[in-house]
């Protein structure tokens, strides 16, 4: 049988000598639909998990049926994130790393939208560690902005600049993800725009940037960092060809990580590497490749300049019902605004200025007006934000979708005027102004729900 879509013949000549008597199989996985899957947020995991679970991950769950999500009050509390199983990986992989790295930790995903494995590193994020979220194109980089805020972890930098800007940085990261742009051919059954854009010489430009972003971000990895390297798809060019040059040259070293078991689908690329495909006819997700490797040395902190916090817990003596925040959190004041920062950031930025990298660190909370404060919509997605110190109002899922739209409701509080948090199923949605006979809804209309 041959795939009901139509796959370019150059792509079926070259996937042939790939699999050879397996190729059959491959073509006709291509006519089965993509598994729909879920990544439920640890900080934010109070509902019952539904779903199969995924073997190399243990928070992700396939689903029977591909929901409406948007029309899911708990997809824009940020409890979960939609993404497909083999993305998922590095719930197998970060977790035999962790031991290695040193206290206060620098991770960086260059190129991170639109979000997946950013939240997915985060997870696993130690509390005093800081990631670096980065994204050069404006719109995906948005959207990158809101999955992180809505994911609601603060510890990371947001930034938006090329790799070769990053160049200028030495030995820096104790972990770098390039998530690179590729040709996407791991994600034709569920893109059909994929198929129609492949060419043989659209994998030979995707080649060609490969090269050019390793080259460039290789040197802010510092000795005995890790570089995890993953596509999208079956090119050996865009792949393992990427990475056999660096490790000839004695930039990156192979790493011993266990090997996924067998029956996960996951096929080893190379005996004496640790990097693994995933192909359609294998596995429950979609064609990704991932490869680990690691600079030669020894990991060390970066010696970053002294951390001096003369406010580190509740700003604003009118606000408090701020709660005390842990060791390695603060509040950044300006006379105007709060914002939820790791103190790691206030270091680095710094640093990252000398090199004029621009960056944001955590969460906004709030703005102060006439001595005022109202608070933010990202602090409502905060997970660690006590709901005891604020009025909430808990809502079933009709009112909530109203809410997330920014209808027009009548919120039957009489006598409990002011600020609201809403909530549904215990987790915030965000905030309501309740006055005498009407309420102020006050959703972001960037982020409202469109779908009725």
């Amino acid at each position: 049988m041959m795939p009901s879509k139509p796959v370019p013949p150059d792509f079926i000549s070259r996937i042939s000598q790939q699999l050879g008597s397996k190729t059959q199989a491959f073509l006709e996985a291509l006519n089965h639909p993509p598994s729909p899957a879920i990544r439920y947020n640890p900080a934010k995991a109070k509902v019952p998990f539904v779903g199969q679970p995924i073997p190399w991950e243990p928070l992700g769950r396939l689903l029977p049926d591909r929901p409406v999500y948007a029309l899911d009050p708990m997809f824009h509390a940020g409890a979960y994130y939609v993404q497909e199983p083999s993305s998922m990986i590095l719930g197998f992989l970060i977790p035999q790393l962790l031991s290695s790295f040193p206290e206060a930790p620098l991770w960086l995903d260059l190129c991170a939208a639109p979000g997946g494995k950013s939240t997915h590193l985060l997870s696993f994020l130690p509390d005093d560690g800081l990631l670096v979220s980065n994204e050069t194109d404006p719109h995906r980089a948005s959207i990158l902005h809101e999955n992180l805020f809505r994911w609601g972890n603060p510890r990371f930098l947001f930034t938006r600049e090329g790799a070769h800007k990053w160049n200028q940085i030495q030995e820096c990261f104790d972990l770098i993800l390039l998530d690179a742009p590729c040709s996407g051919e791991g994600m034709f059954r569920k893109d059909d725009f994929a198929i129609t854009q492949w060419t043989p010489d659209l994998v030979q430009q995707c080649a060609n940037r490969q090269t050019d972003l390793l080259a460039n971000i290789l040197p802010t990895l510092k000795p005995g960092g890790f570089l995890i390297y993953s596509t999208c798809t079956f090119a050996p060019e865009e792949n393992i060809n990427q990475l056999l040059p660096c490790l000839e040259s004695g930039d990156l070293q192979a790493v011993t990580l266990t090997n996924p078991p067998t029956d996960w689908g996951w096929e080893r690329i190379h005996p004496s590497i640790s990097a693994w495909q995933t192909w359609f006819h294998t596995g429950i997700g979609e064609g990704l490749f991932c490869a680990v490797f690691q600079k030669p040395g020894k990991l060390e902190e970066l010696n970053l300049p002294p951390l001096k916090i003369f406010k580190k817990n509740k700003p604003f003596t009118t606000i408090p019902h701020l709660p005390e925040l842990m060791p390695h959190l603060s509040w950044a004041e300006t006379p105007e605004t709060i914002r939820l920062v790791p103190n790691l950031a206030k270091s680095f930025q710094p640093y990252l200025e000398k090199y004029h990298i621009r960056s944001t660190a955590g969460i906004p909370a709030g703005k102060i007006q006439q001595n005022r404060w109202t608070p933010s919509q990202e602090l409502a997605w905060w997970p660690d934000l006590p709901l005891e110190g604020f009025k909430t109002l808990e809502v079933s899922r009709p009112q909530a979708l109203d809410y997330l739209r920014r209808d027009t409701v009548h919120w039957h509080q009489s006598g409990n005027r002011g600020m609201h948090l809403i909530t549904y199923q215990n987790l915030a949605l965000g905030w309501m102004h309740l006055l005498e006979g009407r309420s102020n809804n006050l959703y972001p209309i960037p982020y409202r729900l469109r779908m009725r």
